[in-house]
């Protein structure tokens, strides 16, 4: 999680997101409406034409936990719960199709209001693939509101001043960590490579003498991995950026450096490059 700006507005509207979506863009760089950033939401009122209109060529996904909020007052139970989250996790357009099928099995009318939503809104499925993120609920925005709770009575200077002063702290914090970390990987992607690593050792490989791996990963399933172009027909390793389960039996099959399959955002190096800033001290005026 790092913050990028924080802005007080009177109300949450087009114009207002407008205003902001500009500012953003003046600080992040000259054309970057043109580079695909991915935006996420809670559907907030006009910030989808905001973003459309300023980010023409980024993506925008709307948090599944507020939007199954609005699913469950209509369609009730485990069930069609189960359904919605497997059509909104699947990693691919197979899966996909098959949990919308049997949702629309389930309830037709359930499926028919999901259907109203565009896939690339809410499913994994749909995601470019460019972003290296499977992110589909707002929990940085979320962890982010809770980090700040206390400034959010203050008066509008007092809380921009505590907001500023606490990610002056934050980021010398994270900044200091990382530097006494020893690994090569964030420690948090680090430890999710090592639970899909043992995911694999139930994956059978089958090489095709090239750079392809069929893999045998349950009762009539598999999947095919690509090594060379870093893909798996699940999805999941080129959505994220870093092996599958299915792309660690390969690998491993083969017994070649897990690392090197692993994007180099994840990386300790970019790590610190992302929190070399500081945000500077600020005297008061008296001085």
């Amino acid at each position: 999680m790092v913050p990028i700006a924080v802005a007080v507005v009177e109300v949450e509207r087009y114009d207002s997101w407008k205003w902001f979506l500009e500012l953003l863009m003046a600080d992040l760089g000259l054309g970057m409406e043109n580079i695909p950033w991915t935006f996420i939401s809670d559907q907030q009122k006009g910030l989808v034409h905001a973003v459309n209109e300023l980010f023409p060529n980024s993506e925008h996904r709307f948090c599944l936990r507020h939007m199954y909020q609005n699913f469950k007052q209509k369609f009730k139970g485990k069930e069609l719960k189960d359904l919605f989250w497997a059509a909104a996790s699947a990693g691919n357009e197979v899966d996909w199709k098959l949990s919308m099928n049997s949702l629309e099995k389930a309830s037709k009318d359930a499926a028919e209001w999901l259907q109203k939503v565009p896939s690339v809104l809410w499913s994994r499925s749909h995601f470019r693939q460019s972003s290296k993120c499977d992110i589909f609920v707002n929990n940085l925005c979320e962890s982010f509101n809770n980090y700040i709770l206390e400034a959010r009575e203050l008066p509008v200077i007092g809380m921009i001043e505590w907001i500023r002063r606490r990610l002056m702290q934050r980021i010398q914090v994270k900044r200091t960590g990382m530097q006494k970390f020893q690994g090569k990987i964030c420690p948090n992607i680090a430890e999710k490579i090592d639970r899909n690593l043992k995911f694999s050792k139930l994956c059978i490989p089958t090489w095709d003498d090239k750079n392809k791996y069929e893999i045998d990963c349950g009762p009539r399933k598999s999947v095919v991995v690509d090594l060379k172009e870093k893909t798996c027909t699940c999805g999941y390793f080129q959505l994220t950026g870093y092996p599958c389960a299915h792309a660690c039996a390969a690998i491993g099959a083969r017994r070649l450096p897990l690392l090197d399959y692993v994007h180099a955002c994840y990386s300790r190096e970019n790590y610190l490059k992302t929190h070399e800033h500081t945000i500077t001290p600020v005297p008061s005026n008296k001085y």
